[in-house]
């Protein structure tokens, strides 16, 4: 495979898993930053749920009314209607009104009719009159004419107002029994003041789930779902028939407790409101949105970081590698190359250039050591007829059976067969005296001799061939003496009758 295919191959790899790091380095940057976030929104949330539970004095509000139901012989009158509201009564109404912050207090008879009502200083008219209404059918009346002080959270059915309805009994002081009912109402202006304050989606949560107060308008008296010690179902339901003639709208919060709103996205947190009331638990609802630019952006520069990382990485990796390996290929090929290039192409022996390579390092050898070095020419006996009879075909696959025989014969590591060219092969023998070379080249002679490769224009039948071989003595200086030396046997030889091996001696090569 081409090398910048396979470095293609490798940087596709290196994205898809670089588009892997980056999302889940996101995701962990997020998840991550979301806890930080989340810790810090939920100190700020206790904090705030701490401050609306003080702000609230229920039992210090319930305590005075049950002061007033003993002890208070003109309430104990407007109740009964025995005495209209006179001054001492509405004076001591008004100062509970005025230091407990209330919105109204009321007074209610056996039948659960409004025979007093006193509201705080500064309220606006009262769009329903308060004097004469029926709040008989009011769960705090019923519990308060059992003996039962209790606290009621209601949303009125016809002005909408929001408030707790706190109530004690008004005890006959003879009989120890209720002769009417105390009520009063503590209102929502200072919680929803406090939630106005906050930049974060914040809500009320009663004991059914229906949100009581929220700095987002379009919450309010909706449905929150949440799982826990926020009201069961069945609570809920009721509640909300209660507060409207249709169901209110549920919000809605999926499984990780996470809310969409107008635009926005946020997780919930929850925490209690320290309220008296005998329904159950009231709840603080904050909503995480604090940060949420800024995290999603670092999160999207953490993953994109980390791809651009993990890219690089990998691209690098994988240049490296196809570059290593395109080295390795070019390195083999080279080899390989200079293997063919020293190498005859026809019978696979060394050539004309490996063998000029090999004397000149034995002949340096040879200097250094002083070792003899014997040089055998060979050349195949009457090789033209032989392809004037069969071919060129059948002579080349001689030259090769031929080629072959004498490698094989010649097994030494440092021994080297080369083909001249033609008919004409070279075995040169590093450290072999003059006797080791002329066994050497009847070994190669018979060899070849056994191979019976039929010549019928040759004397002998088959295929022979002749040798000549010259050995280093004192009178040859130079590899090309060696060389010529060697040549002048072979020429003898062949003169001779051929299928024989001569050794030339350096008298010889003068003449």
């Amino acid at each position: 495979m081409p090398v910048w295919r396979r470095i293609k191959s490798k940087t596709l790899l290196g994205v898809g898993l670089a588009l892997m790091v980056a999302v889940l380095s996101s995701l962990y940057a997020q998840y991550f930053f979301d806890m930080q976030s989340d810790e810090q929104f939920a100190l700020q949330s206790r904090q705030l749920a701490q401050n609306i539970s003080n702000g609230h004095d229920e039992l210090l509000v319930l305590g005075a009314l049950l002061a007033l139901g003993k002890t208070n012989q003109a309430i104990f009158d407007v109740a009964t209607g025995s005495a209209p509201l006179g001054m001492r009564a509405n004076n001591a109404l008004t100062d509970v009104v005025q230091q407990f912050s209330l919105e109204e207090i009321m007074v209610l008879n056996k039948s659960g009719i409004v025979t007093a009502f006193v509201p705080r200083p500064d309220a606006p008219p009262h769009a329903i009159p308060g004097v004469g209404r029926d709040l008989s059918f009011r769960p705090y009346f019923t519990a308060a004419m059992a003996g039962m002080p209790t606290l009621y959270a209601a949303v009125g059915t016809r002005s909408g107002e929001r408030g707790f309805y706190i109530a004690a009994p008004i005890l006959d002081r003879r009989q120890a029994l209720p002769s009417g009912v105390l009520v009063a109402k503590i209102g929502f202006r200072e919680v929803d003041a406090a939630l106005s304050r906050q930049s974060n989606p914040f809500a009320i949560v009663s004991p059914e789930g229906v949100i009581f107060a929220s700095n987002l308008p379009d919450w309010r008296y909706r449905i929150l779902p949440l799982a826990g010690p926020i009201a069961n179902p069945a609570g809920i339901r009721r509640s909300a028939a209660a507060f409207k003639n249709s169901r209110p709208k549920v919000l809605p919060v999926d499984r990780l407790g996470r809310v969409e709103g107008d635009g926005w996205q946020g997780r919930l947190v929850v925490f209690p409101v320290d309220w008296m009331d005998p329904q159950g638990s009231w709840h603080l609802v904050g909503v995480n949105l604090a940060g949420r630019s800024a995290r999603a952006c670092m999160a999207l520069g953490v993953g994109l970081f980390a791809f651009v990382l993990v890219q690089l990485v990998f691209s690098w990796v994988a240049a490296h590698r196809a570059l290593r390996l395109n080295a390795k290929a070019l390195e083999i090929s080279n080899r390989e190359l200079a293997i063919l290039n020293k190498t005859d192409a026809l019978t696979g022996v060394g050539n004309r250039r490996r063998f000029d390579e090999i004397l000149a390092q034995e002949w340096l050898r040879h200097l250094r050591s002083g070792k003899p070095l014997s040089l055998i020419l060979i050349d195949v006996d009457w090789f033209k007829k032989y392809n004037d009879r069969y071919g060129h075909f059948f002579g080349d696959e001689c030259l090769r059976t031929v080629a072959n025989a004498l490698a094989d014969t010649v097994r030494r590591a440092p021994d080297c067969v080369c083909r001249f060219g033609g008919e004409e092969f070279a075995v040169l023998l590093p450290i072999s005296d003059a006797d080791a070379a002329f066994e050497v080249g009847e070994r190669l002679r018979v060899a070849v001799e056994a191979l019976a490769i039929r010549h019928e224009d040759s004397p002998f039948g088959q295929v022979t061939i002749s040798i000549g071989l010259a050995t280093t003595d004192a009178e040859i200086g130079t590899a090309e003496q060696l060389y010529g030396s060697a040549d002048k046997a072979l020429y003898q030889a062949k003169a001779s009758g051929r299928n024989q091996t001569r050794t030339a001696a350096f008298s010889d090569f003068l003449d």
